[in-house]
């Protein structure tokens, strides 16, 4: 009876043994910032002024558009054929980078495509600046002279040519959510125009950027309606280096992005001597749950639920385009 009383009690002890470990959580591994590999890159035509300036998402589309200087169509982004001159262009890729559409933008002459916003009804809407009307020389009329003329060498007098115009046209294109050209919106500008970032409106669209009139830099805000720009808001501004930061609320936590140099908080392991910049995500307690680093440098970062974070980046190579699906 002793006995059996003994082996109950051993067996208890056991027990309660294995439930103490059981409850004892395994150390997890210390969390680091991994690298991120870009889904595609592209150098689009190959020349030197080529850009990428702007993304827009759609739940089934990454749109991207910039300005591409050669005729050549080398790239998977771009792929059709010149317009004349520099040409803006607006290019829709899956999320796995695969090629949908591309549209070029502009005339005969120079045209750069430097912003882009969605609307509600899933249009885009591109801007850009792109060569006026070439100035006029003014016709004189010559003296009348009863003297021969002196050209003993007969030297072929050339006409003097106008001066090529400057970039000193607003243009505004309207493209559908298959790429389709609706419609092209200009507004001449006193001097030469630089539109920086566009915002869709109820009606329209708000335009803002730089504007060098008489060798004078300032500022300016343009509003359109629909079918007309207003008169711009000019004011006084300086040129200032903006640092590279987003935040973007996600159903589980947040998604931060940020050029990050030294530590970072909660990864104690980061111990970067660069600037380089960093996807953090947070649970809703704010505690990390991941991390990587991108290469080269941030052009532009949006997130769309069903895509998840999209970064475009200036790299080694070209433009690096990234995908990454936040943790569950």
């Amino acid at each position: 009876m002793k006995l059996a009383r003994i082996s109950v009690i051993a067996a208890l002890l056991l027990a309660s043994a294995d439930i103490s470990r059981a409850a004892t959580p395994a150390k997890s591994a210390p969390l680091k910032v991994m690298p991120l590999a870009p889904i595609t890159v592209s150098n689009l035509t190959g020349a030197a002024g080529d850009q990428v300036s702007a993304l827009a998402l759609t739940p089934s589309a990454i749109a991207i558009a910039g300005t591409v200087e050669s005729s050549s169509a080398t790239s998977a982004w771009v792929t059709s054929k010149s317009l004349g001159g520099t040409d803006g262009f607006i290019a829709a890729l899956d999320a796995a980078g695969n090629h949908l559409w591309e549209t070029r933008l502009g005339t005969a002459q120079d045209d750069i495509a430097t912003a882009m916003a969605l609307d509600k009804q899933g249009n885009y809407w591109v801007v850009g600046s792109t060569q006026g009307a070439a100035t006029p020389i003014p016709a004189t009329t010559p003296t009348p002279n009863t003297a021969p003329t002196i050209n003993p060498d007969g030297v072929k007098v050339i006409p003097v040519a106008p001066p090529a115009p400057g970039l000193n046209r607003l243009v505004l294109w309207n493209i559908s959510a298959t790429g389709q050209l609706l419609n092209t919106f200009t507004y001449d500008a006193a001097g030469v125009i630089f539109p920086q970032s566009i915002a869709s409106t109820a009606t329209g669209a708000s335009i803002s950027g730089r504007l060098i009139s008489t060798n004078n830099l300032q500022g300016f805000t343009i509003t359109f309606d629909g079918t007309k720009f207003s008169t711009p808001t000019l004011f006084s501004q300086r040129v200032t280096s903006v640092a590279f930061n987003r935040t973007f609320a996600i159903t589980h936590g947040s998604i931060k992005s940020y050029i990050a140099m030294g530590s970072i908080p909660g990864i104690p392991s980061w111990k970067s001597k660069a600037a380089v910049p960093v996807v953090i995500q947070y649970s809703k307690t704010k505690t990390v749950v991941a991390a990587n680093y991108l290469h080269g440098t941030v052009v532009d970062m949006q997130y769309q639920r069903n895509i998840g974070v999209v970064a475009i980046t200036n790299q080694a190579g070209g433009y690096g385009l990234y995908v990454l699906q936040p943790h569950p």
